[in-house]
């Protein structure tokens, strides 16, 4: 799975330095620190354990010229990190093998950011990460109607994902939910984000927002933070959970049942290919080709339920 966890990050650091040039003057806007856990959802339910696990450091600045390079110490470390620059902000993305690594090596203490040039000069601002990492309790989920549904997303129709209710550690004092939508195979920009309130459990998509016949990523947030705002500066300790599950919107043409290899006949060579993932059944099966196609019914399984689809379809042999 594709995920976007340093271009997320690095749009909160745009938000929040937009917001600070309306002021018109070279300021720091925000020093944050993202912990990240990415699971997959391609069933009706997430992945129970998480695929990713990313850390980012953001330091972000009201103006490109502000400052010319940022430095960070992590608690515990010999030396400091430079910071890669992209516009307004200096950031790191850190991928590791496990949760424990990750927490290992951006640990609990004292984190200090140190700018260098341009009009601020020399600056220096403190992050303060506690003992505990306050990750969401519920891993995100979208509802398996939700998942079946965007399987083949009609893009000129209003679409609404429905996923799971959720809560966080006590410790945090703020938690936010949100919605990205981008394209699987390519780095363009999002299609579409949305903020989801704390009792939010479904999201509508307006008609016409998704582009027609494209492979897409539907990727579901969960945040819990520890932030404050002090002299303008927004300061920010962000435990996430995402889930990530890829969706299809059509090009105005229905679904064919059956048409496993998406020539538009239900044919021996789709039976081929429904044979083998009878034969493996369930559809996590790692062997499973992506989506489980032939899970008409989207049950999880492809058993004889999916088979009577089938030879429905085959004995049709064209799509509709």
């Amino acid at each position: 799975m594709v995920y976007r966890s340093a271009q997320r990050c690095l749009a909160l650091g745009y938000l929040v330095a937009a917001i600070a040039s309306i002021g018109a003057r070279a300021q720091v806007a925000q020093v944050s620190l993202f912990y990240s856990l990415y699971y997959n959802q391609s069933g009706s339910e997430p992945d129970a354990t998480p695929s990713g696990f990313f850390t980012t450091p953001l330091f972000a600045v009201s103006d490109e010229a502000d400052l010319d390079a940022v430095r960070l110490t992590i608690p515990g470390s010999d030396g400091d990190i430079d910071l890669t620059k992209q516009s307004t902000s200096f950031y790191l993305t850190d991928s590791a093998s496990s949760e424990e690594q990750m927490l290992a090596s951006f640990p609990a203490g004292e984190y200090t950011f140190r700018g260098q040039g341009g009009i601020l000069g020399s600056v220096v601002y403190t992050l303060i990460r506690p003992e505990s990492a306050l990750w969401p309790y519920e891993i995100p989920s979208f509802s398996p109607a939700t998942y079946h549904a965007a399987q083949q997303i009609d893009p000129n129709s209003e679409f609404v994902f429905e996923f799971n209710a959720w809560d966080s550690d006590p410790q945090a004092n703020y938690r936010y939910g949100a919605l990205y939508i981008y394209d699987y195979d390519s780095e363009e920009p999002f299609f579409y984000s949305a903020w989801l309130g704390n009792g939010d459990t479904q999201h509508f998509v307006p008609a016409g927002t998704l582009p027609q016949g494209r492979h897409l990523v539907a990727q579901l947030y969960f945040a819990s933070q520890i932030n404050e705002t002090v002299d303008s500066v927004y300061s920010v300790i962000s435990f996430e959970r995402a889930t990530a599950m890829q969706i299809y919107t059509s090009g105005g043409t229905p679904v064919c049942v059956g048409d496993l290899n998406g020539d538009g006949f239900v044919d021996d060579s789709d039976f081929v290919d429904f044979v083998f993932a009878y034969n493996l059944l369930d559809c996590a099966d790692p062997g499973m080709p992506m989506n489980c196609p032939a899970d008409f019914n989207f049950d999880g399984i492809v058993d004889d339920a999916d088979f009577v689809s089938f030879v429905f379809a085959y004995n049709q042999l064209v799509c509709p």
